[in-house]
């Protein structure tokens, strides 16, 4: 995995994108990759993102680093849980940081693609990520 990209992946925003009726796209900042390359979302908010995920399970998460201009795209297929450890440990972390907020649930994925979206001749090059 390259880790300047995991890096990125790991400090900025997340602009996740989900595709039901219309496109959907929102802000999320409860998130981490994990070892293996496993994206981590928590469900907060998610209202219409929840029901696209849901219903078709289809991702993408973008991300840009605002000093060194690149950006980053990862596609895939969510697995949403409920309930059980992974959410039990996103709402201890959301207590320990005295978070406001807690997580109803969370989605994770394996990207089956990660391609740099910035401009430059590596717009659109597949990264290695796992």
């Amino acid at each position: 995995m390259d880790e300047e990209v995991k890096k990125i992946f790991t400090e900025q925003t997340w602009f996740v994108a989900t595709m039901g009726d219309e496109p959907n796209v929102v802000p999320i900042g409860f998130k981490m990759v994990e070892d293996d390359g496993t994206m981590v979302i928590a469900d907060v908010a998610m209202n219409t993102t929840r029901k696209n995920l849901m219903d078709n399970g289809l991702i993408a998460v973008t991300v840009c680093d605002p000093e060194t201009k690149k950006a980053y795209m990862a596609k895939g297929k969510v697995t949403f849980f409920e309930e059980g450890e992974l959410v039990d440990g996103l709402n201890k972390f959301a207590e320990e940081q005295g978070f406001p907020f807690r997580a109803k649930g969370a989605a994770t994925f394996k990207p089956t693609a990660v391609l740099a979206k910035h401009p430059g001749p590596d717009n659109d090059k597949e990264i290695e990520w796992i």
